[in-house]
């Protein structure tokens, strides 16, 4: 797993805002690169924004995770997921997920983003059989 910390970079607080980011690749070679904005006025420095976009090992969107109000002007068709909200592909080719959707009210840690993306993985890793496997079923029929 790769960290990378990059302190008081411009956000869209006035003030500024920490952000982070970190990417991390699982073992099927998909990746999550993440970036964290925190709440500069807050006593905690609570999690503000989120950017989880999740890519499998061939850099192909897969999905993004968000949690962010989009800037005035966007469409209203953008801005009635805000602030929590999944981008969906529309075919293979999308490489920016153009379909939106809402998410829990409540908005999801990177916790719950990581149990999805573990049941998903699990499941192709439950469904992928080797070549190999593939041959020694082949010759056990003969």
């Amino acid at each position: 797993m790769q960290d990378t910390q990059v302190p008081l970079v411009p956000s869209p607080f006035p003030g500024g805002g920490r952000e982070i980011r970190f990417k991390l690749v699982f073992y099927d070679g998909s990746r999550l690169d993440c970036r964290e904005i925190f709440d500069p006025n807050s006593q905690i420095k609570e999690l503000y924004e989120y950017y989880y976009d999740w890519f499998n090992a061939d850099g192909v969107l897969l999905k993004k995770f968000h949690a962010h109000y989009h800037p005035n002007g966007t469409p209203v068709e953008i801005t009635q997921y805000d602030p929590w909200h999944f981008h969906l592909k529309l075919n293979f080719a999308d490489q920016h997920g153009d379909n939106r959707s809402s998410a829990d009210p409540e908005g999801m840690t990177l916790q719950d983003v990581l149990k999805e993306i573990k049941g998903y993985i699990a499941i192709r890793q439950y469904d992928c059989r080797s070549e190999e496997q593939k041959v020694q079923k082949g010759r056990k029929k003969r």
